[in-house]
């Protein structure tokens, strides 16, 4: 049965559909219309600079929002929304809600139970240590449905995790992936702490490793950047242990975190997988050869097919999102619940509810 999506459906945490001209996700961004989602999503140069110091105000070191207190208010006109004043603040844990038994969708348990996939752990073994707790905008959903959609309207679903996210009305930087964060007073350093036991979508574990091979190895590597963006220019990324790094800058960048914030999910890649396309990890002539064979000019051009999934290989890329690629065509792409999705909702089902995303 598809599932028929009104304003305000919860599809898989905090993501609301607002009328025509905004769609504004706990989980990311989204600004009226495909050509201007896909402009924000291939932020460069300056003008993109001038969009994140813009877009919204980091929250301070010392504010209660990085550490896991309420923020500030929506800045919402009285009667102009109604969400959840908790979508607003830090996001509360299991632990702290008294959340102790998980769920996860009925069709999971039958397919691991019947041998379908006979690898995949219980839903408690596939949660993060203290899973994140989403507010639903009205209530409660439930499992199932398959949402038969464009791909035009890919960003309903194909939702960006990054370290930090923002609030619905852009205004505060918010912990996500990231347990806490801080900006040094200096503001040329931002340190991140990662949640403990947050994994991939097949189930290898999320670590720094992966922020610090996207940062030296994707955004200042010569090959596919040949001009450094001014976003990342004059910073460099220091790995503290498996939970903790810093993002360090010769000059001052206390708003980088509104990068991370609202572009954040290109700051991450699976180590584990992409280090098998890159010249750093494995032999330069051999992954020519390979990337000649996939039908690439060069690896380079392999490794953005793959991250932006526009190849059928995409299906073997994992993912942090709600939802993962299962399979691509030219016409076609179907998404499919992430079965090591971090999130829950506060009956300690695991998001997100809808079963599968089949675009056109």
């Amino acid at each position: 049965m598809d599932a028929v999506l009104p304003p305000g459906h919860l599809v898989s945490g905090r993501h609301a559909l607002i009328g025509r001209r905004w769609r504004v996700a706990r989980f990311g961004w989204r600004l009226s219309g495909r050509r201007q989602a896909q402009r924000l999503a291939t932020l460069g140069g300056c003008a993109a600079a001038l969009l994140l110091v813009c877009g919204c105000r980091p929250t301070p070191m010392d504010s209660p929002a990085a550490g896991g207190a309420p923020a500030a208010k929506p800045s919402f006109q009285a009667g102009e929304v109604d969400w959840p004043q908790a979508w607003f603040e830090p996001f509360k844990t299991a632990s702290e809600l008294g959340i102790v038994r998980f769920s996860e969708s009925p069709a999971l348990t039958a397919a691991r139970l019947a041998g379908a996939d006979p690898l995949l752990p219980p839903v408690h073994e596939r949660l993060p240590a203290d899973p994140v707790v989403v507010t639903p905008y009205r209530s409660i959903g439930k499992y199932g449905g398959v949402a038969r959609i464009t791909l035009d309207d890919i960003w309903t679903f194909f939702n960006w995790e990054a370290a930090l996210t923002l609030s619905p009305d852009m205004r505060t930087v918010l912990p996500n992936l990231a347990e806490s964060y801080a900006v040094s007073e200096d503001g040329r350093t931002t340190s991140i702490r990662l949640r403990r036991g947050l994994r991939w979508s097949d189930g290898e574990p999320l670590t720094s490793d992966d922020f610090v091979f996207t940062f030296n190895h994707i955004w200042l590597d010569a090959e596919l950047n040949p001009v450094t963006s001014p976003l990342v220019r004059g910073g460099r990324i220091v790995k503290i242990d498996d939970r903790n790094f810093q993002y360090v800058f010769q000059e001052p960048s206390p708003l980088f975190v509104n990068l991370i914030g609202q572009f954040g999910s290109r700051m991450v890649d699976a180590e584990h997988y992409f280090a098998d396309f890159h010249p750093a990890y494995t032999n330069r002539e051999a992954l020519a050869a390979r990337a000649k064979e996939a039908g690439f000019i060069n690896w380079m051009a392999w490794v953005r097919a793959l991250k932006d999934s526009r190849i059928a290989q995409s299906a073997e890329v994992p993912t942090l999102r709600a939802y993962r690629v299962v399979s691509r065509t030219l016409q076609m792409m179907r998404l499919e619940r992430n079965p090591y999705y971090f999130k829950i909702d506060p009956a300690g089902n695991q998001l997100p509810y809808i079963i599968a995303v089949p675009l056109t």
